[in-house]
């Protein structure tokens, strides 16, 4: 049997669904929006700081 770590649960910017973001607020289209740019954008590169 496997040990549970909770790994599945731990979201990044990067890897949340769509689904999840609904559920914390989001707007349909703005979720989508997210999704769309995140593909794009590199949001969690080496050096990054963000806001």
């Amino acid at each position: 049997m496997a040990i549970r770590t909770g790994a599945s649960l731990a979201h990044t910017i990067n890897t949340v669904p769509t689904a999840t973001m609904l559920a914390l607020g989001f707007g349909a289209q703005q979720a989508a929006r997210i999704v769309r740019v995140r593909r794009v954008l590199p949001l969690n590169r080496p050096g990054f700081q963000g806001g």
